[in-house]
């Protein structure tokens, strides 16, 4: 029975009843394809998770806690609305980017932790 490629459109015999390519090369490019559609779908996020990431490192340098104003975040770049994941620890609940940790102390301050 003769079906059509997914990627090309090409027709061809299955050897298998589940394959839907025609040949290796086609299935490859497909979901290289479509691994590359979903990296640039995320990357406006991935970029700003790695540069607030960056920022928080830098900031903490070698330190378990901190504590910056606000403005002095904004100041560095640090984008305020974009996290992974929410972590309460005690009576704080922290905004996680990868291994840090934000949370508001109070109306203009915030503590910058590494998990």
């Amino acid at each position: 029975m003769q079906i059509k490629d997914i990627l090309t459109g090409e027709l061809f015999t299955q050897k298998k009843i589940t394959q839907k390519f025609a040949n290796r090369q086609n299935q490859i490019r497909y979901n290289n394809l479509k691994a590359q559609k979903k990296r640039i779908e995320k990357s406006f996020i991935d970029k700003s998770l790695d540069k607030n990431r960056t920022i928080i490192m830098n900031l903490l340098n070698g330190e378990k806690s901190i504590i910056k104003h606000k403005e002095f975040l904004l100041g560095a770049g640090f984008h305020l609305g974009v996290f992974s994941f929410q972590k309460k620890i005690g009576e704080l609940l922290f905004s996680g980017i990868y291994e840090f940790g934000i949370a508001k102390k109070d109306e203009t301050h915030f503590q910058l932790i590494r998990f």
